[in-house]
C-alpha cells in the first residue's frame, strides 16, 4: 500500500492523507464493529429507541412498568368485578314451580344490606287463562307489584319479564330478606320459575 493516497479538489491543490488518518479510521470502525457484536449477543445498550437490551420478558433495571392485573376466578369481588361492588357476596336464588306460589330472596345477612340487580319470570300456561301478580317485598319504599298474562294452552310459554335494577332495589334494614312472590298460574300448569340476582353490602 502506497504510503498517502493523493485526491484533486476542484480548484484547489492536492490533499494528503497520510498513513496515520488510515490507522484512526481502522481503531474507529474496529471499536463500533465490536460493540454490535456486544449487542447480538445481548450484552450492552442497543440504539433501538432507546430501549436497553437484555433478557425477553424481563423489564431492565430503571424501566417504568404498569402492571394490569385481570379479573382471577376464585378472587373476591373488586373494583374490576362490575357490576358488583367492592366487597359484595353475590346471590343468584331460583324458585320453580308447578301451579303454586313460587318464592325466593336475596337473604339478608347479619350486618350487611340486601340489594336486587335483576329478576326474571319464565314458565307455561295453564288450562285456562289469567293474571297472577308478582311482587318485590321487603324493599326501601314499599313493595314492587307487577302482574302476569297467564295463557290458555299448558304447554304455550308466557312472555317472559325481564327486569333490571340500576341502581340495584336496595333492602329497607340491614339483615333483611328482598323477598319475590309470584302467584300460582292455575290448573295444569307444570312449570313457572323465578330467577333474580343480586347482592349483599
Amino acid at each position: 500500500m502506497a504510503s498517502s493516497i493523493e485526491r484533486k479538489f476542484r480548484g484547489g491543490q492536492p490533499m494528503r492523507f497520510t498513513g496515520v488518518w488510515c490507522a484512526v479510521s481502522l481503531l474507529f470502525f474496529g471499536v463500533i464493529g465490536a460493540h454490535a457484536q456486544a449487542i447480538g449477543q445481548g450484552g450492552g445498550a442497543s440504539f433501538n429507541n432507546g430501549i436497553q437490551g437484555g433478557t425477553p420478558g424481563v423489564p431492565p433495571a430503571g424501566s417504568n412498568v404498569v402492571t394490569v392485573q385481570g379479573v382471577v376466578a376464585g378472587n373476591p369481588v373488586s373494583s374490576a368485578s362490575i357490576p358488583y361492588p367492592v366487597g359484595a357476596i353475590v346471590n343468584a336464588p331460583v324458585g320453580t314451580q308447578a301451579n303454586a306460589i313460587t318464592t325466593t330472596s336475596i337473604t339478608g345477612v347479619v350486618g350487611r344490606t340486601s340489594f336486587l340487580c335483576g329478576v326474571q319470570i319464565t314458565g307455561l300456561g295453564a288450562t285456562g287463562a289469567s293474571t297472577v301478580t308478582f311482587t318485590i317485598g321487603g324493599l326501601a319504599g314499599g313493595t314492587f307489584t307487577y302482574y302476569i298474562t297467564v295463557p290458555a294452552g299448558v304447554t304455550t310459554p308466557i312472555a317472559p319479564l325481564l327486569l333490571t335494577f340500576n341502581p340495584p332495589l336496595q333492602a329497607n334494614a340491614t339483615n333483611v330478606n328482598i323477598q319475590l312472590t309470584l302467584g300460582a298460574f292455575g290448573a295444569g300448569n307444570t312449570v313457572q320459575n323465578i330467577q333474580a340476582w343480586g347482592y349483599t353490602l
